[in-house]
């Protein structure tokens, strides 16, 4: 699937998304300089993961000639600063939603058209550590993604079926 499946247009996150989103803890705007400020205010600007060469595409239209290493640093000191997350069966990279908390990757991908949602539920991370831990195996990065089909797609195939139903 195409990491930016069903992306037509840039969405401005920052409304919906929680005030401390917008303005990263001290500790994570140390070094949020230049580029890296670039990119994590591009990904703010979108509501699907989108992957690094997009994000070059992206700086090449703001007039930034980058190379791909570039970025991926960039990437690399917003992950460890837990402002981004990798969606890793996506390849790709979305602005993590609550960055002053500290949690694991939890995403619902939807299948159909590419919406995914982060979500954190401690619960699942508790369980996910406690089995590994029975097993005597000691994770150092527990990333969760589920993929199937939003409510949204759900509701239109459901509007889809409704309608055809009534029909000869």
């Amino acid at each position: 699937m195409d990491a930016n499946r069903g992306l037509t247009a840039m969405v401005d996150m920052t409304s919906v998304l929680p005030e401390k989103t917008r303005i990263p803890a001290p500790r994570q705007r140390r070094g949020l300089n230049g580029m890296r400020q670039t990119i994590w205010d591009i990904l703010l600007s979108v509501a699907q993961p989108v992957s690094a060469y997009w994000l070059i595409d992206q700086l090449r239209t703001r007039g930034k000639s980058v190379a791909p290493p570039t970025v991926y640093r960039a990437l690399s000191f917003l992950q460890s600063a837990r402002m981004v997350h990798r969606v890793e069966s996506l390849n790709a990279f979305i602005a993590c939603t609550r960055p002053e908390h500290p949690h694991h990757g939890q995403f619902l991908i939807c299948t159909e058209c590419g919406q995914t949602e982060e979500i954190s539920e401690e619960i699942v991370t508790e369980l996910v550590a406690a089995t590994a831990a029975t097993r005597g195996f000691v994770p150092t990065v527990q990333i969760i993604e589920l993929n199937g089909t939003c409510r949204n797609c759900v509701l239109e195939s459901d509007k889809e079926l409704n309608a055809g139903a009534g029909s000869p």
